[in-house]
């Protein structure tokens, strides 16, 4: 299970920023080509998203496996949601990869399909392909930071992260600048922020 180690050794190995819609860094059309990313919600009752997660985790939620481009050539089939929800529903708690919605009691698996047939099927994949993806989460040493989603603390000059990504591609930050501060919300048995310095930097 991810913790707040692995944030930080991710946080810690950004190469190439993304920062308010421009893209810097050296890596081109190429790398976003190749962009994807395991997105998480950060915990925190103070955001709509993070409060959600709080009533299943005190650590982390997963959003979705995000893609950007095709994956593969194939059509889909009239049973790919029904073949993914019976898949997810065996799953998705192990993978603290819950619904908010309203109508997912127990927080399954509306939002999981869905996720499925946007950044799945439409892309090519069956949903045995995009499951396996999805758990296959890897080792820290084959993916970067290429997602941050923050915002400003009042009177403040730090950023509090509310989601994260990481995969492969260019950092992309929405909320704050990459020379701000940035502090995690408190996690599991954690109290008070964590704050990280300077840690995005340009390749």
């Amino acid at each position: 299970m991810l913790n707040l180690l692995l944030f930080v050794l991710l946080l810690l190995g950004v190469k190439e920023v993304t920062a308010g819609g421009s893209r810097r860094g050296g890596g081109g059309s190429s790398n976003l080509n190749r962009r994807y990313s395991h997105d998480f919600v950060i915990p925190d009752p103070t955001v709509p998203a993070g409060s959600n997660c709080l009533r299943y985790s005190r650590h982390f939620c997963l959003m979705r496996l995000w893609f950007s481009t095709q994956q593969k050539e194939r059509a889909a089939l009239e049973n790919d949601t029904v073949v993914f929800e019976h898949m997810v529903r065996h799953m998705y708690a192990e993978l603290n990869w819950y619904s908010f919605r309203d109508a997912d009691i127990g927080g399954c698996c509306g939002h999981q399909v869905s996720s499925y047939v946007d950044f799945g099927q439409r892309l090519g994949l069956s949903p045995a392909e995009y499951m396996n993806k999805l758990c296959n989460l890897g080792v820290v040493e084959h993916k970067k930071l290429v997602y941050v989603k923050a915002r400003r603390l009042p009177n403040s000059c730090n950023c509090v992260i509310e989601q994260l990504g990481f995969g492969q591609g260019i950092l992309k930050v929405v909320g704050c600048q990459q020379t701000d501060k940035y502090a995690m919300p408190p996690l599991g048995d954690q109290e008070g922020y964590f704050v990280f310095r300077n840690c995005f930097y340009i390749q």
